[in-house]
């Protein structure tokens, strides 16, 4: 895991195909202004080996994943604790944390298990400009 270890950053694994996930990687991207998040689609090669090293199956794509600090949190903390990391009024959404998780996780399944009929599926994905194409790490 050189690659991730030397990031020193927050990283979001999210489902590549999934309008819902791309809307909030953009969501993230356009928010990020200090530079603490970077990017990857569980889908990629770079994606499975970071789920591999956290212990968490690599075919499972219908959670977001975000790695702070070596650590792992998926599902609702994983979205939640992310949204924290921005400014307000959106860090206020993050108050949700004080729901506890096993009332907040079958939501977010619900949701998760529902995305692509709901939301869609992507047929194109962001252009990525030079002040963005760093912030991915499958595609560097």
């Amino acid at each position: 895991m050189k690659i991730i270890n030397n990031l020193n950053k927050n990283i979001i694994l999210f489902d590549g195909k999934c309008k819902l996930c791309d809307f909030s990687v953009n969501f993230l991207l356009d928010r990020d202004d200090k530079d603490i998040f970077r990017f990857c689609t569980i889908q990629s090669d770079v994606g499975k080996e970071i789920l591999k090293y956290h212990k968490l199956p690599e075919n499972d794509i219908s959670t977001v994943v975000l790695i702070e600090n070596d650590k792992a949190y998926t599902k609702s903390t994983a979205a939640l604790q992310s949204i924290n990391k921005i400014k307000r009024p959106w860090k206020y959404i993050s108050y949700l944390l004080i729901i506890p998780q096993f009332i907040r996780d079958p939501i977010y399944d619900v949701i998760a298990k529902n995305r692509y009929h709901m939301f869609g599926q992507n047929t194109k994905c962001r252009i990525m400009t030079d002040d963005i194409k760093h912030k991915f790490i499958d595609k560097i």
